[in-house]
């Protein structure tokens, strides 16, 4: 889980968004990092890459109508989240079988995704739940995979999103 630091206003709840809600260049360029750091981690499986929005920046209509609301459990916003029901069993393998990420269109820096693709690296190792809380050491690890493979993937550490030209 990635947290936004100085982000507040109360207890953050987000709602998923279709990708037809998402920015296209930063939908493309998150797309292409995951597609290029995928080799580096074994996952077995190609994860799906969601979004969710904030919903203090939707109509209360559109709030009240989501299927779902995600609160954090530790009152802080976030920039990415591996959901409860993502699971792996050496014997069934991905649950669901395409592993799912979610990612804060608003508030998303490019080191997101990959923080959050570690985090399944993480689950398939036996090394997190991600029904339960990351220890410390777990972000970290998910943190110092992510710069890394910032560095080894020629990612700028912002976007620069004017049609994505910001991401190598």
């Amino acid at each position: 889980m990635c947290v936004l630091a100085g982000y507040a206003w109360g207890v953050p709840k987000y709602v998923r968004i279709p990708d037809s809600e998402v920015d296209p260049p930063l939908l493309a360029a998150v797309q292409d990092i995951v597609r290029r750091a995928l080799p580096d981690l074994d996952l077995g499986a190609e994860p799906e890459v969601g979004w969710f929005a904030d919903t203090r920046t939707l109509a209360p209509d559109r709030v009240r109508s989501a299927p779902a609301v995600f609160v954090p459990g530790d009152g802080y916003a976030k920039a990415g989240n591996v959901p409860p029901f993502v699971r792996y069993s050496r014997d069934a393998g991905w649950t669901p079988s395409r592993p799912l990420i979610l990612l804060n269109r608003n508030a998303c820096p490019p080191d997101t995704a990959l923080h959050e693709l570690r985090h399944l690296w993480q689950i398939k190792a036996g090394l997190y739940r991600a029904d339960q809380y990351a220890t410390q050491e777990l972000e970290d690890d998910a943190d110092a995979w992510a710069a890394a493979a910032m560095i080894r993937l020629r990612v700028p550490p912002a976007w620069g999103l004017a049609g994505a030209e910001g991401v190598a």
